[in-house]
């Protein structure tokens, strides 16, 4: 606590206020010089001065997963607790609601939707104080594959907001991009400015948000999520990985910028199919369905009556032939009129 020293003068009837001190009167003593010590609160100042090391909290990168700050995790209303549960890491117990995106994911595009919608209310109503319009466009744009989020701007101060699902895969991912992004939509649509990036203004907006949610991670000026690419390209060299959404990568004009390498191709396989293509070895049925059905498939022909020809033609090649005419195919032992000791 701060404290102020005052000097009065006072007499024998003399009662001074100040500052909410009380200086009492000295009654039979002659006037005297008196200090009085007036202690204050830490406000004002010192709040200032929590703003501005909070300011300097925003980091360049918000990290993947999201990582919680170490202390004032705990939630303190229903709509922090609902935020903060969609944190890999939180170690409370979750939001039921959240608990559904953690468990199923958000592959889903209803689920997507839903959690998008929910999440810009939570933003509006406790960051924003509504200043953003209530039906501000938040879309799933599947063309941005590096960039988690855009917000895009029109002349007449209006702006909606783009979001990528290949990599915002996750609900913190989500919910980190999407308060990111409407911070810009504010810049614009509030302050008016359309050329701020991640300037004073938006770093103003991102500032108000974390006041009102500090239990959330940072708000960062770009990500480093890993994207998660169906087609890896490794460099024979160094060992450099590029990812890849499609075969874009033309391994034999492209070489590796580091050490000038050549690329191979590694297909990420799904575990799902690739416990159905291991099924499908292990089932010889399957294995001959799938290498013959093409050729009994013509048009007309239903699925049901190809199915029946190729079990036939199964039947017909898995039952062992005789090598001479006349020769009778082994029998079956029947074992059911055995003995144990024959």
């Amino acid at each position: 606590m701060f404290a102020i020293c005052f000097s009065f003068i006072v007499s024998d009837s003399d009662v001074s206020v100040t500052q909410g001190a009380v200086v009492p009167s000295f009654i039979g003593q002659k006037p005297e010089k008196v200090f009085v010590f007036v202690h204050f609160p830490k406000i004002g100042f010192v709040h200032f001065i929590k703003e501005r090391q909070l300011l300097k909290t925003i980091k360049d990168s918000f990290n993947s997963p999201s990582v919680l700050p170490s202390k004032g995790t705990k939630p303190v209303d229903q709509d922090e607790h609902f935020l903060i549960s969609l944190s890999p890491d939180y170690s409370g117990r979750r939001h039921p609601d959240a608990e559904i995106y953690i468990k199923k994911g958000i592959k889903n595009e209803k689920q997507r939707s839903e959690l998008t919608s929910r999440l810009f209310d939570i933003f509006r109503r406790q960051c924003f104080k509504e200043e953003l319009p209530e039906f501000l466009a938040v879309k799933w744009n599947p063309r941005l594959r590096k960039t988690a989020g855009m917000c895009r701007n029109k002349p007449d101060r209006t702006s909606w907001i783009e979001l990528s699902p290949k990599v915002c895969s996750a609900p913190d991912r989500v919910r980190d991009t999407l308060v990111h992004e409407m911070c810009h939509a504010a810049v614009w649509i509030v302050d008016g400015r359309i050329k701020e990036g991640h300037g004073p203004v938006w770093k103003k907006w991102a500032h108000q948000c974390m006041l009102r949610f500090p239990s959330l991670p940072v708000i960062g000026r770009c990500h480093d999520y890993e994207i998660d690419a169906k087609f890896i390209y490794e460099c024979g060299g160094c060992g450099q990985k590029v990812g890849r959404h499609t075969k874009s990568l033309d391994i034999v004009r492209k070489i590796c910028g580091i050490c000038k390498g050549r690329f191979t191709l590694q297909v990420r396989q799904n575990a799902r199919k690739t416990a159905a293509k291991e099924g499908l070895d292990h089932n010889p049925f399957a294995k001959f369905v799938k290498e013959n059905y093409g050729k009994h498939k013509k048009p007309g022909v239903k699925h049901g009556e190809v199915m029946r020809i190729l079990s036939q033609l199964y039947k017909e090649q898995s039952t062992p032939k005789s090598t001479n005419e006349g020769e009778e195919l082994p029998k079956e032992l029947d074992i059911s009129v055995l003995s144990i000791h024959e």
